[in-house]
């Protein structure tokens, strides 16, 4: 990301940040489910995820047209690595309260990360135009803490039109302000505080539908996530579209998905009480083409 921001009257270098990330988030499941009558079906899940996250980001600041005396350029590099693991909960009823209406719900728990630990590193260079050239390295640093997401509450009802076609629709309620941050020997008081100041609830819409024609189906659907940001802090939305198809006999079944995803977000390099960077407006398009394959036995 980057963008021209004026230093100094008639003095203007060019601000830069390129970050890039990487990892995975992966989980091991235990579940639990019930069937009485065939009408009312329960479930649930014991989960521990695991979190590996990295992150690499240079901010620059360039002197390209010669405007400050002496100055070429000024970088800092800084690296992060997350590794973490948790625990959760998750139940969920349905309820076939005729042969063409489903009721669902759902609640999932808090994730509760016990083990998180941050390493990070950073270097700082500098170059001036009689040829000087600067680097300082920082020591390597770390912290244990622990996280704690926020819980979801779901809702869905479930239509069967014909033994040929399904419509679902659901609902979702989560409140990111009650993410917490603890440590042993930190409060994170004023870090909390800012969650709750910046953060609200938000309700999730998905709907899809679901044709069958013998062995194949055709299947589409869309989704709305609302902005988890207060006060227009930003633009947080996601609108999701999906579509696929599938075949399915009694000993195997294939599944072909594409979901495409758009959000736009402003994001800011840097931000303190005496510096102030206007935000990048950023525009996200996903497209992601998923296939399952499966053997029953």
């Amino acid at each position: 990301y980057y963008g021209p921001v004026l230093n100094a009257p008639g003095q203007e270098i060019l601000q830069r940040e390129e970050t890039t990330t990487w990892g995975s988030m992966n989980e091991y499941l235990f579940s639990f489910g019930g069937n009485f009558g065939d009408r009312v079906y329960l479930g649930g899940t014991f989960g521990f995820p695991m979190i590996r996250y990295f992150r690499e980001t240079r901010y620059s600041e360039i002197d390209e047209n010669d405007a400050i005396y002496d100055f070429n350029s000024l970088s800092l590099y800084e690296r992060v690595e997350t590794r973490g693991s948790g625990f959760n909960m998750k139940f969920g009823m349905v309820v076939r309260t005729t042969d063409w209406l489903r009721v669902g719900g759902a609640i999932h728990s808090p994730t509760w990360y016990s083990n998180m630990q941050d390493r990070w590193a950073s270097e700082l260079t500098s170059e001036f135009d009689n040829g000087d050239y600067y680097s300082e390295r920082s020591p390597s640093g770390s912290y244990d803490y622990k996280l704690e997401t926020p819980w979801k509450a779901m809702g869905s009802l479930g239509f069967i039109i014909a033994k040929t076609a399904l419509l679902n629709v659901d609902y979702e309620y989560i409140d990111y302000s009650a993410s917490k941050l603890r440590g042993s020997d930190y409060g994170f008081n004023d870090e909390n505080r800012v969650i709750k100041n910046i953060y609200t609830q938000t309700h999730n819409f998905r709907a899809g539908a679901e044709y069958r024609m013998g062995y194949f189906s055709v299947r589409g659907g869309g989704g709305y996530s609302a902005s988890p940001y207060k006060d227009d802090l930003n633009d947080g939305e996601r609108i999701h579209y999906s579509g696929g198809f599938g075949y399915r006999d009694k000993d195997f079944f294939v599944d072909f998905a594409w979901v495409r995803s758009q959000m736009n977000e402003n994001y800011y390099l840097y931000r303190s009480e005496n510096v102030t960077a206007d935000p990048v407006d950023h525009h996200f398009v996903s497209n992601n083409f998923m296939v399952t394959l499966g053997v029953r036995y």
